[in-house]
């Protein structure tokens, strides 16, 4: 019976630490770290405050994905850059 959360544990840290390393892994961790810290405040807060900071949570992470998003250039085919090929700034 002593055994029981010990097992527990054991599996939860077997299920979860994957789950984390992976969502870690595909996105960029200061987000993560950001997010993490702005929930648990999030956690403490009214209901008029919560609204604002879900309002500049969604604000602030619009602009990261549009900041991040690569732009596509065409060149004329006479521009000497043609001959590298494909570009992107």
């Amino acid at each position: 019976m002593l055994l029981m959360p010990v097992v527990v544990v054991v599996v939860a840290a077997v299920v979860v630490v994957p789950v984390v390393s992976g969502i870690m892994a595909v996105t960029d961790h200061h987000e993560v770290i950001r997010w993490i810290m702005i929930s648990r405040i999030y956690a403490r807060l009214g209901n008029a405050e919560r609204n604002r900071v879900r309002m500049m949570m969604v604000s602030r992470t619009r602009r990261n994905h549009t900041r991040h998003r690569t732009i596509s250039v065409t060149v004329p085919p006479h521009h000497p850059a043609a001959a590298i090929g494909e570009h992107s700034l």
